[in-house]
């Protein structure tokens, strides 16, 4: 079983007065946490939560939501695949990560943001060159499944490509038969 620590630092919401209310909910697999509400465009919450996953083939999905009197909106949201997360019993770095909302036109970036750093804990008891060597595995075998992953990828299209192309020419063959 691998901790996953998502440390939840501060947000941005752009276009919205100071008399917004939000909070950012995190989902992993069936799990959901969520922050206590903040109060502003440039909200803090600086908490941190942890979620117990075997299955590192899945995303992390960060939602922002401004709290309202009947119903909360979502202001947007963003997915981490868990592949991309390292593994360290320190505190990783902060980044800023983009929300995008999904409307008519598609996916579009939302403007709001939100500051969040996460890591893997490993296990306990590791000297700091066996972490070390273990977080250089965990990256080789990451880049593999990487790699893997758009090798997929472009089979799907391929195939997707070839049924189209099969597809075409058996209604060429039929129009020819008319």
């Amino acid at each position: 079983m691998t901790v996953l620590v998502v440390y939840v630092h501060k947000g941005k919401v752009e276009g919205r007065t100071g008399n917004i209310n939000s909070y950012v909910k995190i989902l992993l697999h069936n799990a959901v946490s969520k922050t206590a509400v903040a109060r502003g465009a440039s909200p803090v919450w600086r908490e941190e939560f942890l979620f117990e996953t075997t299955e590192l083939n899945r995303d992390l999905h960060l939602e922002l939501w401004s709290r309202g009197l009947i119903r909360d909106t979502l202001l947007g949201s963003a997915r981490i695949p868990l592949i991309h997360i390292h593994h360290s019993n320190e505190e990783g770095s902060n980044i800023w990560i983009p929300l995008y909302r999904v409307g008519y036109s598609g996916v579009t970036e939302a403007g709001h943001k939100l500051c969040i750093a996460t890591r893997f804990a490993l296990p306990n008891g590791l000297t700091e060159s066996e972490a070390a060597n273990l977080q250089e595995k965990l990256d080789w075998l990451n880049a593999i499944m990487q790699d893997e992953l758009h090798i997929i990828q472009k089979q799907v299209v391929r195939h997707a490509e070839l049924k189209s192309l099969i597809s075409d020419r058996g209604r060429g063959m039929i129009m020819h038969v008319q």
